[in-house]
Formats: C-alpha cells, sequence, structure tokens
C-alpha cells in the first residue's frame, strides 16, 4: 500500500511540475520561489514542521521526483503546516505545498483560520493520504456518538 501511494504521489508531483511553466505571468523574476536557472527547474515545496509527517514526506517525495526527472531540483523547506503553507503558495514563496483538505477550505472560503482571508489563488494537486480523526470524550458524558455532539 505505502508503494502505491508513494508513485501516485511521485506521478502527481512530476504532473505538477510539468505544467509549473504553462503560465503567461510574467513578475521579471520578483517573488516567485520559481527561479529557472538553464534547463534545471527549481521548485520550492512547503511541509510542516521538522518532527511532523509532512517534512520527511516531503523530502522522500523530492528525493524521488528529483533523481527521476532530469533537471528537476525540489527544496523542501520546514514550515509553520497547512495555514502557513497556504499563504506561501498565494505569495509564491512556494511552489507547491502539503495541505490538509480541511485547512485549504478555510482558506478558500476565508472562515475559521483564514477569517475574512480568502486565498483563491491555490488549487488542489492531488491527495496524499487519508487522516484519521478521533473523538475523545469522558466515559461519563452522555456523548457516545458523532451524532450526540450536534447542537
Amino acid at each position: 500500500m505505502k508503494k502505491k501511494l508513494a508513485i501516485l504521489a511521485a506521478t502527481l508531483m512530476v504532473c505538477a511540475c510539468a505544467f509549473a511553466g504553462c503560465g503567461n505571468k510574467d513578475d521579471g523574476g520578483q517573488g516567485s520561489a520559481n527561479n529557472n536557472q538553464g534547463n534545471t527547474q527549481n521548485l520550492v515545496m512547503a511541509t510542516g514542521g521538522t518532527t511532523g509527517a509532512y517534512y520527511p514526506y516531503g523530502g522522500a517525495v523530492a528525493t524521488a521526483l528529483s533523481g527521476a526527472v532530469d533537471g528537476l531540483n525540489i527544496n523542501v523547506q520546514s514550515t509553520g503546516a497547512s495555514a502557513a503553507n497556504i499563504r506561501l503558495v498565494a505569495q509564491n514563496e512556494a511552489d507547491i505545498a502539503m495541505v490538509q483538505n480541511d485547512v485549504m477550505d478555510y482558506a478558500y472560503n476565508g472562515i475559521e483560520l483564514f477569517d475574512g482571508e480568502k486565498i483563491e489563488n491555490i488549487a488542489a494537486m492531488g491527495t496524499l493520504y487519508t487522516e484519521v480523526c478521533q473523538i475523545v470524550v469522558d466515559p461519563a458524558s452522555v456523548i457516545h456518538s458523532v451524532a450526540d455532539v450536534k447542537g
């Protein structure tokens, strides 16, 4: 399962890299994390803290892709994780990033962590893995199912 997931992630990253230069925006090299020199494609990948899962996962993906795609160099950056990563991509300080899907939804709709700060110049590229959410309650509480939390 891990091998299939790694292959899927690598394939998605290769596709992203292939289309990275397919825009018509010309900022004169100012403000973009993507600085091409010769035939080398340099990308910045925003991940998460060095003790979390995103940073080593990003490092593994970057290593695999850089080894498989001639002229590709991915610089993995340790960051403040999902919310910070969305802002880094939106501000052209990172080319690709790992984010949780709920945080991306908050950014796109300008809610929760992004209250009043809609960020619409981002796009999902693929799913890395399913994250399990665990809900813990006091055994003496009246909550016995997710439906009991309503209201």
